[in-house]
């Protein structure tokens, strides 16, 4: 015993002492540099570069990203397509890492040309191995790789019962890309944790388009890799677990707090869940501190009251500083931390903290037993009795069947508590901070008590549409086409939230100014081209404004399902002077422009913005800007993924030709212009 009570001892010291550190004390992200690469021998990429062209050949079509978003080829097809994908990418971006490098193309060369052949033959999965497999974004129309492993003892009969899944996400590597993964999966044995802890579950290893901490079109990874997972293999969705460990950790720990109604469990192990101490960020600018609340999920601690969560952290790990986060954000909000030698649980809530005795940065097979046990005694996902929700952004619109539909101020503290009755019958609403409008969806629930009024709900085959609404500070019902208008309606809502950065986790369309056009705009254009291409794994989906629209699309935006982002000018690019004059949220002339309330030079500035796309309002129009942060930050630390705007910002020109943000700032509820 005595060693484990030392080891105890330690580690409440550390979780003390982490809470009195200064921020260049506490754990901070490792500085990374890009992984160098091998050259490769002239006669490997010759040969490499002869097989690309004859999978083109034998695929007769190139995969085209703004077509793919509006088509859809058949699953057989994307399988085949991501080995494709896979040796185009790794020749583009000159992506050998090391010598092994070229034997793992040539399987995948090998893999690619045997599905191709095999194309139109029904595929029979094998079970106890694992296999790749493509799925088409909707973001990009790109074709991205998850890995799915099927259990040994896996049947048609499952089809008819279901088995449970586990969501893996992978940490940092540096080497990753669609190559290593389709080598690190394709035929390997089905895990032996799996078998060992019993649960025999489908295991789905995420992609996540590298590495970006499953943020942004990352964190749509995730859930399209899951909606494909569960598209073609009998998943119950009752019982899905999450985990992660590392940069998947730090996946979890967002995705697992900021969504907790599509986990059974959630596994975080080590990563981080805050931006300012983790990633060294000492002069953020105003804008930027209001959307670190996007991914800080150790401010939705309280968020572990909808799924049952484990934070794991070795105990010498400088990422266990992770689990100490959540724990004394718990704390401070009045839960109590119950701390068992190397375990501590909270009362109230299914969460469990484990420090892995004398561990650096990985899970000893002592801890691995301990969360595997705690994840069975939870054998499907809970419908809790009580709802206890934050949030701060309607990026992550509710839990536990309360859906929120306006916030009063977005990136504030937005807090749901309720609770249901005995029968599940009645819900009363118990706290409503900062929240404007909401419906229930929660099933079995037929009244809601809300500032002690009394409200029915719709029977089940009744399907009015109906809504809470707060106006001048009291709460009634809408309900039909005024409920619509709310849900729908031209303010920031599931979906349509903002910031610039938003716009690139569905689908979008980048049109691009006229040929011939030079300057910044352009070359930012070029830009964000490679960089998505580099880091989110994609072919930026780009066509020229006088492009013939792919498969009817309207190009200026008044029908299909994309976003519209727009480079240029009114003069430069023709959509964008159609677009302009129906703009609320700008002024802009051939010489000048007014955002944020100050008026600013074209010759020397550049505007840039979101809103919602006056001639298709349910989705976004983004003007002059892609992701607003850049290469060095996706080379660096996941943790520097944050947005650089708000809503809009304001570019100068240098006189190098390259801009700097000089202004930037947020619109109100209703997309307008803040005072």
């Amino acid at each position: 015993m005595k060693p484990r009570y030392r080891a105890s001892f330690a580690c409440c010291f550390l979780w003390t002492l982490a809470t009195m550190m200064p921020i260049d004390a506490v754990a901070q992200a490792p500085q990374f540099e890009p992984a160098k690469t091998v050259k490769i021998k002239a006669e490997d990429r010759a040969r490499f570069e002869a097989a690309l062209k004859e999978l083109d050949t034998a695929f007769g079509k190139p995969h085209v990203p703004f077509e793919a978003l509006y088509e859809k080829d058949s699953y057989a097809w994307d399988d085949a397509e991501i080995g494709r994908k896979a040796l185009r990418w790794i020749l583009k971006h000159d992506e050998f890492y090391q010598p092994r490098f070229v034997a793992m193309t040539d399987r995948v060369i090998a893999m690619t040309r045997d599905r191709l052949a095999k194309m139109h033959e029904e595929h029979m999965p094998r079970p106890g191995f694992g296999r790749v497999y493509g799925y088409l974004s909707r973001v990009d129309g790109s074709v991205q790789p998850f890995a799915v492993y099927l259990p040994p003892d896996f049947s048609l009969k499952d089809y008819e019962t279901k088995r449970g899944l586990l969501v893996v996400l992978h940490g940092r590597n540096q080497t990753l890309n669609e190559v290593s993964f389709i080598d690190a999966h394709e035929g390997k044995p089905y895990p032996k944790t799996e078998i060992e802890n019993g649960m025999n579950r489908i295991v789905l290893h995420v992609y996540g388009r590298t590495n970006n901490a499953y943020r942004w079109a990352g964190e749509m990874d995730v859930i399209e890799s899951l909606q494909a997972t569960q598209t073609r293999f009998p998943v119950d969705t009752s019982k899905i677990d999450l985990q992660g460990f590392s940069m998947g950790g730090a996946g979890a720990w967002h995705l697992g707090l900021h969504r907790p109604d599509l986990w059974k469990t959630v596994e975080a192990g080590a990563g981080f869940n805050e931006t300012r101490k983790y990633a060294r960020r000492r002069d953020l600018k105003p804008w930027e501190e209001k959307t670190l609340h996007i991914y800080d999920a150790f401010e939705s601690a309280r968020n572990a009251a909808g799924v049952p969560t484990i934070g794991y952290g070795g105990e010498e790990d400088p990422q266990l500083q992770a689990s100490t986060n959540v724990l004394e954000q718990l704390k401070a909000e009045g839960f109590v931390p119950k701390v068992d030698r190397l375990l501590t649980t909270v009362e109230g809530l299914d969460f469990l903290r484990v420090v892995g005795a004398k561990m650096g940065h990985k899970v000893d097979p002592a801890s691995r037993r301990t969360m595997d046990d705690f994840v069975k005694r939870f054998p499907v996902k809970k419908l809790y009795p009580k709802i206890d929700f934050v949030t701060y952004s309607l990026k992550h619109p509710g839990w536990g069947g309360i859906l929120i539909y306006a916030l009063d101020r977005h990136y504030e503290r937005s807090w749901v508590q309720a609770h249901a009755s005995d029968d599940g019958k009645t819900l009363t609403m118990d706290r409503l901070d900062n929240i404007a409008a909401f419906r229930i969806e929660r099933p079995g629930v037929e009244k809601v008590i809300l500032d002690g009024n009394s409200y029915d709900l719709p029977a089940p085959g009744d399907f009015r549409f109906i809504m809470f609404v707060k106006r001048d500070g009291k709460w009634k019902t809408i309900e039909g086409e005024e409920a619509r208008n709310v849900a729908f309606g031209p303010t920031k809502r599931p979906g349509l939230t903002g910031p610039i950065d938003d716009a690139f986790t569905s689908g979008f369309l980048v049109v691009g100014p006229a040929e011939g056009t030079t300057g910044p705009v352009k070359s930012m254009l070029g830009t964000f081209a490679t960089t998505w291409s580099k880091h989110m794994r994609g072919d930026l989906p780009v066509i020229a404004p006088d492009a013939k629209a792919p498969l009817g699309l309207d190009p200026f935006g008044a029908s299909g399902g994309q976003h519209l982002i727009l480079f240029g000018d009114m003069k430069s690019n023709p959509i964008l002077a159609k677009i302009v004059p129906k703009l609320k949220q700008i002024r802009w002339t051939e010489t000048e422009f007014t955002l944020g309330g100050k008026t600013y030079s074209t010759k020397d500035h550049i505007p840039a913005l979101i809103a919602p796309n006056p001639l298709n309002p349910d989705n976004y129009v983004v003007i002059n800007s892609g992701h607003t942060f850049g290469n060095k930050d996706f080379e660096g630390t996941n943790a520097l993924l944050y947005p650089r705007m708000g809503d809009w910002g304001v570019l100068k020109v240098k006189g190098d030709g390259t801009t700097e943000i000089v202004d930037s700032g947020f619109f109100s509820e209703n997309w307008m212009p803040k005072d």
